[in-house]
Formats: C-alpha cells, sequence, structure tokens
C-alpha cells in the first residue's frame, strides 16, 4: 500500500515535525532576506560609485580654481614664493585628475568629455607657464596669456559641468531602476510574510491538537506541583510516545521533589533572607553614597544670583561702567563654574582659572591689602580633579586668613607634578591670621562631621570629605598653621589626565 506524504509526516515525532516546518520556513525566509539584501547592496554599490564620482569632479574643479587664484595673486603682487603655491596647486590638480580617470568612466559621453578635460588642463598649464615666464621677464603679453589661460580653464570648467550632469543623468537612471527592483522586492516580501503568517498559523493549529492538551495537562499539574500540592495522583500517561517520555518524567520527578522538599525549603528560605538582606544594604550603601554626594556637591546653588547678575551686567554696559561690568562678568564667570554638573571633572587650569577670577573680585575688595600668585606647573595644566577644589580653600583664606589682618597678606596657590609616584601636589598657602592648634585639630580630625561652613560656601570639611570619598587611601590632605604665622594646606591626589565622571560608580567601587 502507498504511503502518502501526509501519512509520512504524521508519523514523523513531534520534533521532527518542527525541525522539517521551520527548515521550510528558514528557507523561505533566507531566500527573500537574501534577495532583498542583494538588491539593496547593488543599489548602495551604485549609489556609492556615483557618489563617488560627484565629489572627484567637483575636487578637480575646485583644485583648478585654487590654481587659477594663486596665479592671478601672483600677478597681482609678483610675489615669487607664490610660485611654490603655484606648483602646490598644480599638483592637487594632477592628482584629482589621476582619481578622477580612475573611477572607471565607460559610457561614450563621459570619456569623451574627460579626454577634453586632459587636453584643456594641458593647455591651461602650458598657458599659465606662459604666462609667468613673461611675467617674469618684463612682457605685457604676460596678461594676454594670462586672459588665454583663464579662458581655458572656463572650458575645463564647462567640460567638467557636461561630465558632472552626464553622471547625474546615468544615477537618476540607475536609482529609478534600484527603486523599481526594490519596490519589487517589498511587494515580494509582503506576500512572503504573509504566506509564512498562514503558514504558522495552520501549524500551530494542527500542533495544538496532538501537543498543546498534553501538555496544557502537564502545565497544570507542574503548577499545582510548584504550590505545594504534592498529594495529587500521578499524571495520566498519554499515549503519543513523544509526550510518554515526559509524563513518566514528570511522575518521577514529582516523587523526587516530595522527598527533597522538605530538606530544602528551609534552606531555601534562609537564602531569599540572606540574598534581600544583601540586595537591601548595597542599595543603601549606594543611596548613602549618593546621598552625600548630593549633599556635599550641591550646597551652591546660585541660578537666581547668576540670572540677576547677568542682567545688572547688561545694564552697567549701557550706563558705560565698564569696571562694574567687568567686576559683573567675572563674578559671573565663577558662578556659572559653580553651576557645571559637579560629577564631571575638570582640568586643573581651569580651577585654577575660577580661582585667578575670584582672587581678582576679591583685590578690587580689598584693594592693597590683598596680593596674590597663582602658579601652575606646565606638565600639571591637564591634571583632572573634581571641581570645587580649590576655590573654597581659597575662599577660607581670604575671609579667614587675610581680611581679620589691617595690613593684608598674601595668598599663594601652586600646583606640580611628582613623576617618581605619579602624584600631583597642589598647595593653598597665606600668611594672615592663621589658626590655633584646637581649629587645626578639628578641621584634620578623620571623624569630624563634613556638614561645612555656611559663610564660606562648601568649605575646608566639604573639599576632605569629598576628596576621601573621590580618591579614598590614595589622597592626603595635610594642613599647618599657627595664629599670626597664617595657614598652609598641602593636598596630594593621584595624577590623571582622563576625563572621569564622579558619582556612584566611583563610590561603589
Amino acid at each position: 500500500m502507498t504511503v502518502s506524504i501526509a501519512d509520512r509526516l504524521k508519523r514523523l515525532s513531534l520534533r521532527r515535525q518542527q525541525l522539517l516546518f521551520f527548515a521550510v520556513v528558514t528557507v523561505f525566509v533566507i531566500v527573500l532576506i537574501g534577495t532583498s539584501v542583494g538588491v539593496t547592496a547593488r543599489y548602495a554599490e551604485v549609489f556609492g560609485t556615483n557618489l563617488n564620482r560627484y565629489f572627484h569632479i567637483q575636487e578637480l574643479r575646485s583644485a583648478l580654481s585654487l590654481t587659477h587664484e594663486r596665479v592671478e595673486i601672483f600677478f597681482r603682487h609678483g610675489d615669487e614664493t607664490a610660485l611654490e603655491r603655484i606648483d602646490e596647486a598644480a599638483e592637487l590638480v594632477e592628482t584629482s585628475y589621476r582619481r578622477l580617470n580612475g573611477m572607471g568612466f565607460t559610457d561614450v559621453p563621459s570619456r569623451h568629455e574627460l579626454q577634453a578635460t586632459f587636453y584643456g588642463l594641458i593647455a591651461y598649464r602650458a598657458a599659465v607657464q606662459e604666462a609667468i615666464g613673461l611675467m617674469q621677464g618684463g612682457d605685457d603679453r604676460a596678461f594676454v596669456s594670462l586672459a588665454r589661460a583663464d579662458r581655458i580653464r572656463g572650458y575645463v570648467d564647462l567640460y567638467l559641468e557636461r561630465l558632472f550632469q552626464i553622471q547625474l543623468n546615468y544615477g537618476r537612471r540607475g536609482y529609478e531602476a534600484a527603486l523599481r527592483q526594490q519596490n519589487a522586492i517589498r511587494v515580494l516580501g509582503i506576500s512572503g510574510i504573509l504566506l509564512v503568517g498562514v503558514a504558522l498559523t495552520v501549524f500551530a493549529l494542527l500542533f495544538s491538537r496532538s501537543v498543546t492538551r498534553p501538555l496544557d495537562r502537564l502545565a497544570r499539574e507542574a503548577h499545582a506541583l510548584a504550590a505545594g500540592d504534592f498529594d495529587r495522583p500521578a499524571m495520566e500517561v498519554p499515549v503519543s510516545g513523544d509526550l510518554q517520555d515526559v509524563a513518566l518524567a514528570f511522575n518521577r520527578m514529582t516523587t523526587g521533589i516530595r522527598e527533597l522538599v522538605a530538606n530544602l525549603k528551609d534552606q531555601h528560605q534562609l537564602q531569599q533572607q540572606l540574598h534581600q538582606q544583601e540586595l537591601s544594604n548595597l542599595s543603601m550603601e549606594r543611596l548613602l553614597r549618593e546621598a552625600q554626594l548630593v549633599a556635599l556637591q550641591s550646597q551652591v546653588n546660585p541660578h537666581f544670583l547668576f540670572n540677576t547678575l547677568n542682567s545688572v551686567a547688561r545694564t552697567a554696559r549701557l550706563e558705560n561702567a565698564e569696571r562694574s561690568e567687568k567686576l559683573i562678568r567675572g563674578l559671573s564667570s565663577v558662578l556659572r563654574y559653580i553651576l557645571r554638573n559637579p560629577r564631571r571633572s575638570v582640568a586643573l587650569h581651569e580651577e585654577m582659572r575660577i580661582v585667578e577670577e575670584y582672587l581678582a573680585l576679591q583685590a578690587v575688595r580689598f584693594g592693597e591689602r590683598l596680593r596674590y600668585r597663582v602658579a601652575v606647573a606646565p606638565e600639571a595644566r591637564t591634571a583632572q580633579i573634581p571641581p570645587l577644589i580649590l576655590q573654597p580653600l581659597v575662599e577660607n583664606a581670604v575671609l579667614y586668613g587675610i581680611e581679620p589682618i589691617e595690613k593684608g597678606g598674601i595668598i599663594t596657590v601652586t600646583a606640580t607634578t611628582d613623576a617618581g609616584d605619579h602624584t600631583l601636589r597642589i598647595s593653598i598657602a597665606d600668611d594672615g591670621a592663621g589658626m590655633d592648634a584646637t581649629t587645626v585639630e578639628l578641621l584634620s580630625a578623620d571623624e569630624t562631621e563634613t556638614t561645612g561652613d555656611t559663610t564660606t560656601g562648601i568649605g575646608v570639611l566639604n573639599v576632605r570629605a569629598r576628596l576621601k570619598l573621590f580618591f579614598g587611601p590614595e589622597q592626603r590632605f595635610d594642613m599647618t598653621s599657627a595664629p599670626g604665622n597664617g595657614t598652609r594646606i598641602e593636598i596630594s591626589i593621584p595624577y590623571n589626565e582622563e576625563a572621569e565622571t564622579y558619582g556612584l560608580q566611583r563610590a561603589d567601587s
């Protein structure tokens, strides 16, 4: 008895039926996609070739125009050094022509225009050389030769323009042909998708009859088992050979789970509790460090003041108050720097620039009482540091070091690098009022609360806290001071020229 193809398919296992069906669908989709990709690739290749031709045509026109401009400059000024620039432009013309000629023009009109361009370039170069020679000999006929060279250049430019138009027409026709092919592929693709959708629908209906129902029963038993119902009877074993093995294995698994679940239940609950506790701890630590960063780096928020200062600066300009406008602009620059993203690192020279602008503003206030010096070693200028590390310390030096003394004093800010241990060293020193030992000890203690100084903005404690948060044990913050002998702060941090984002990534490391 002859066995039909449908009967043979039914006798196959479910796995082989699925593999056969999806193999047919996959082959169909691959052919469809391959056809579409091939058409797209051909279109992209044609488009790229045309684009390169357009570019090289315009490149040659630009080089020829540049050459003539330099020839005219030579004739106007008689500068002998311009001859070298003319030779350079002429070499650029030759290079551009070789590139254009190498683009593989095969059509007769394009080859004709390209050949005309070649002879035109030869004639143009000869006319230019003749004009230059006559010019150097003082012969008035040099300008006649120059005019002839300009006419020849115009002809060559016309040839190139016609070549450009020819290639535009070819490109348009090629694009239209590729577009028609792409539309045909699109229709074929839509039809193929619909066909695959219908085939998948039919296959799903047929598959559900022989597989889905037994699997549904298996799923219900599995859900009951997962819910802790281990007293259910064994699952009915279906007739189908494929699903029979699944049902038998499931029943054996159920028996094994009944024996193991009692021992694993307590252990599983304990592991879950430990895992949840660990996640909670990590979350709390991350939130704490983020809160520390926000609290430490966002205490200054002078948006309203910054906008007001801009308005005042414009008013000062209208009133011709140049010095007032300069001071307001300087203060606005400092505030703009403060408003930048506190999580982005800055180059040391940017921080030093703000320090100088701040000191310049304070110098207007204090006059001769305040003198300052800011020096940065050249190799240290590009070092990356967290923003607003130095300005608060300089502010403290002005307010608590220089201001209390009638005669004023000097503030010195320096930065150097140590090639030996790859360290950036920054010093802020003043010869002002200084501090007593108790204050120095309080500001130097590791357990000091980093609340900052409300008068000076971020303050010494805030700076120390951020340095520790960003660099950990790799940073050093040393302070020495005595009443009447000024204060010196030494900062040592790793030298790094790579820009960095300070935040949770660094805090969690």
